[in-house]
C-alpha cells in the first residue's frame, strides 16, 4: 500500500470526501481514503490559528490544494508557502489574471482542480510522493502507554517501516512490537503512512513531540548545518541578517534560529534554541515569523 497525503490550505476538507477513517486533533487532524488496493489518500486539516501547524502541515504533505477564488491576500502567501516547501500546487477555481501572474514568476508548477470528491480521489495517485527513502523515519507526534501493550506512538513515517524493525532515538534503542494504521494491523507500511507503533523497551514518557526514531543512532544537538533554497522573491540577506525572527520546522517541531552563518552560497550553519536530530538529508522547511509571516525556504540537514 502506497500513501499520498495531501492539505487543502484554505477550507476545510472534511466534509468534500466519504472518508474511511477520521483522526481529529486540536491542531492537525487526518482523513483516510482507501483508493484501491495500491494507493490510500491522508488528507491534512490543520488549525490555521498556529503557524506551527501549518508549516508541520505543508512539511509531511506531497501535495496542496488550494481555491483561488477567495479574495485575501492569503492566498497568494499560502501560494508562496507550498511552492518555496516544494510540493505539489493544486489550484482551485483559477482565474485568468492570476494564472498571468503566476505565470510570469518563479511560480510555474501547479494543476487546475476541482474542489470534489472525484476530482481529488482521481487525483491521488499524482500526489503520491516521489521518493522513498529506504531507512524508516518516524516522525512522533506523541506517545503514551497502554495497558497490555506497552509504548504506543503515533507518528508520520517516511521510509519502509516492518514490524520488529530496531529504531533509535539518538542513542536510545527500541523495537517495532506492532504496526497500525487506521486501527488495522500491518508488518510492513511505506512512505508517507500515518502509523500507531507499539514500541519495545522504551518508555512512553522518553518520546516527546517532534522527536525522530530512525534505524541509526544519531545524536541531538542545538546545531546544525543545512543546505536551502528559496525563490527570487526572498531576499536570503533578510535570514542572515536577523536571524532571530524566522524558525524552522523538521516534522513535529518547529524552532527559533538564534544564530546563523553563511559558509557557502546555499549553505549555513544554525544554532536553534533548543536541540533537533541531527539527521543528514531530512528535510526542513525554514519560516518568517513576524510582519508578515511566509516559508521562505526548504532544504536538508547535511
Amino acid at each position: 500500500m502506497r500513501f499520498a497525503i495531501v492539505s487543502y490550505l484554505n477550507g476545510s476538507i472534511e466534509g468534500l470526501i466519504s472518508w474511511d477513517h477520521v483522526e481529529k486533533n486540536p491542531d492537525i487532524s487526518f482523513y483516510y481514503k482507501k483508493i484501491n488496493d495500491e494507493i490510500t489518500l491522508i488528507a491534512i486539516d490543520y488549525n490555521a490559528n498556529k503557524l506551527d501547524n501549518l508549516t508541520q502541515a505543508l512539511f509531511f504533505s506531497n501535495s496542496v490544494i488550494i481555491d483561488s477564488s477567495i479574495t485575501s491576500a492569503d492566498v497568494a502567501e499560502l501560494i508562496i508557502a507550498a511552492y518555496n516547501a516544494g510540493k505539489k500546487l493544486y489550484l482551485v477555481n483559477l482565474n485568468e489574471q492570476l494564472a498571468d501572474m503566476l505565470n510570469s514568476s518563479d511560480i510555474y508548477r501547479y494543476k487546475n482542480i476541482e474542489l470534489n470528491a472525484d476530482a481529488i480521489l482521481n487525483e491521488a495517485a499524482n500526489m503520491l510522493p516521489n521518493y522513498c527513502p529506504l531507512n524508516p523515519y518516524l516522525f512522533v507526534d506523541r506517545a503514551f502507554a497502554v495497558k497490555g501493550v506497552g509504548t504506543v506512538a503515533l507518528a508520520i513515517n517516511k521510509g519502509h517501516l516492518k514490524k520488529n524493525d530496531i529504531l533509535y532515538l539518538g542513542s536510545k534503542k527500541t523495537t517495532v512490537r506492532s504496526i497500525q494504521i487506521a486501527d488495522l494491523d500491518y508488518t510492513e507500511v511505506n512512505n508517507n503512512a500515518r502509523v500507531g507503533v507499539a514500541l519495545k523497551d522504551i518508555d512512553a514518557k522518553e518520546l516527546e513531540k517532534g522527536d525522530i526514531l530512525t534505524s541509526n543512532e544519531y545524536s541531538i544537538t542545538d546545531t546544525i548545518n543545512i543546505d536551502i533554497n528559496s525563490i527570487s522573491i526572498f531576499n536570503i540577506d533578510e535570514l542572515i541578517n536577523n536571524p532571530k525572527r524566522f524558525k524552522i520546522t523538521c516534522g513535529f517541531k518547529s524552532l527559533y534560529i538564534k544564530e546563523i552563518k553563511k559558509v557557502s552560497d546555499n549553505n549555513f550553519d544554525l544554532k536553534l534554541t533548543s536541540s533537533i536530530a541531527n539527521l543528514p538529508n531530512v528535510e526542513i522547511l525554514v519560516f518568517r515569523d513576524y510582519a508578515k509571516p511566509r516559508i521562505v525556504a526548504h532544504g536538508f540537514i547535511r
